[in-house]
């Protein structure tokens, strides 16, 4: 929208600090060969930017589409996108050296995978209890834990044996955010379902002592 770009160096005077730097972007007269040009000012890029959104609304939403494409197209490629934020923490070799391990790529697949885990237990859930009602909501949770635990352990499983047998890129198909969710229904559900089960425990106790007929519901 301004013709410029905003990056984050590390001035020779300020050692270990790292700030932003706005610069005009110049272009050939066929508008090709973009280069960085001059230094300018981002306070002044801000309001330049903010005007120009408020006169031209469309250019505001044509740049948003232009820069969702390009991080798109960059994702998932060998070099990566660094995590957003970490070159205000780290130098640029650190930066590149953590890209290399992890990307915003691979937090963003990472993130994806845990929704569509959380999706399937929703569907899972809201089907078994539209056949067997709220009184097995114990029952239900249990099926997708188990199930959850079941396909964990499949990729876990099935990446431990890939890397046992030399491929080490196998780690890249952990599939992390399953993972997550798993482990928090392990311990979420696990308490969830110890808790009902006290209360019915306890429930059918009071109601043996004043007479009434304890129901006999299996828990498996």
């Amino acid at each position: 929208m301004t013709n410029t770009i905003t990056c984050v160096k590390t001035p020779a005077f300020l050692s270990g600090i790292s700030v932003l730097t706005t610069n005009h972007v110049v272009y050939t007269s066929d508008f090709k060969d973009p280069r960085i040009a001059t230094y300018g000012s981002t306070s002044v890029m801000l309001q330049q930017a903010a005007e120009r959104t408020k006169d031209q609304p469309g250019a505001f939403v044509a740049s948003l589409i232009k820069q969702l494409i390009h991080i798109g197209t960059d994702l998932y490629t060998p070099c990566g996108i660094q995590i957003p934020g970490a070159n205000l923490i780290l130098s640029n070799t650190q930066v590149e050296k953590l890209t290399g391990y992890i990307s915003a790529g691979d937090i963003f697949k990472v993130g994806t995978s845990a929704k569509l885990a959380d999706l399937i237990n929703l569907l899972i859930s809201t089907l078994h209890m539209l056949m067997y009602g709220n009184l097995y909501s114990a029952r239900t949770r249990k099926i997708v834990l188990y199930s959850n635990m079941i396909a964990t352990g499949s990729n876990v499983i099935w990446v431990g044996s890939n890397m046992y047998a030399g491929n080490e890129d196998a780690i890249k198909q952990l599939d992390i955010g399953g993972l997550i969710v798993t482990v928090q229904r392990l311990i979420y559900d696990t308490e969830y379902i110890r808790r009902i089960k006290e209360e019915f425990v306890f429930g059918g106790f009071n109601k043996k002592i004043q007479g009434d007929g304890l129901e006999d519901i299996s828990w498996d």
